[in-house]
């Protein structure tokens, strides 16, 4: 602990962790703007998001190996100590059932072999995004409401991002960006109180499988509202 203590204590370290999230927006930008040109549209988003990741693994890298410190390791990752109902129902149940209406609606439209491909996206897609958004930036420097604000506000921004290169219509983006800086906020409030990563995950991953990602990147079926 001592280690994490002197490691958020620095200055030069804590300007990284604030800056870290244009670094991972900016690398996820470009990376997109050079796939949706080469790829067909329909499959363009798989190496727009494997940039997504890359862009995040890099933040990691540079903080476990040039401020030499294994950040990550500071985090819980269990099911123990299991969160009092009212936390648990509040910031990770809540945020899991917000696309529920969407999937109700729409899933009928997508080709059951589809549902594979969306659990292993939300497998993987959640983990990524949780150990960045609600992992690395739970140690920003300030109190709980400007992390909470700040990543809420980034995250819902980062939503945007992808969004907007395949769907541009208002109608689709608004519910997109407000709908997850409420989940933003939610996890981020869970992760002030617990430090464990791994209910966010979970509730995450739930997200992802209700919203019908693939099949709305695929363009099987409009993107589904929240």
């Amino acid at each position: 602990m001592n280690t994490l203590k002197s490691f958020c204590e620095n200055r030069k370290t804590d300007k990284f962790l604030l800056l870290s999230p244009l670094l991972v927006l900016v690398l996820t930008r470009l990376g997109i703007e050079i796939f949706v040109n080469v790829f067909d549209p329909h499959i363009s988003w798989v190496p727009a998001f494997l940039g997504y990741y890359f862009s995040i693994i890099i933040v990691y890298l540079i903080i476990r190996y040039v401020f030499k410190t294994p950040l990550l390791n500071h985090l819980e990752f269990s099911f123990k100590p299991f969160p009092k109902i009212g936390l648990l129902i509040g910031t990770i149940i809540v945020p899991a059932i917000l696309p529920m209406a969407a999937f109700i609606t729409q899933s009928q439209f997508v080709p059951n072999v589809f549902f594979l491909y969306i659990l292993i996206f939300a497998l993987i897609n959640a983990p990524f995004e949780e150990f960045y958004w609600r992992g690395i930036l739970a140690f920003l420097p300030g109190n709980n409401m400007f992390r909470n604000l700040f990543t809420a506000g980034l995250f819902a921004f980062s939503h945007f991002l992808f969004w907007d290169y395949w769907y541009k219509s208002p109608i689709i983006m608004i519910p997109t960006v407000v709908s997850t800086f409420i989940m933003g906020l939610l996890w981020m409030h869970f992760m002030n109180k617990k430090k464990n990563i791994l209910f966010p995950i979970i509730s995450h991953v739930f997200v992802d499988i209700l919203n019908l990602s693939v099949a709305v990147y695929s363009g099987l079926i409009n993107p589904p509202g929240f």
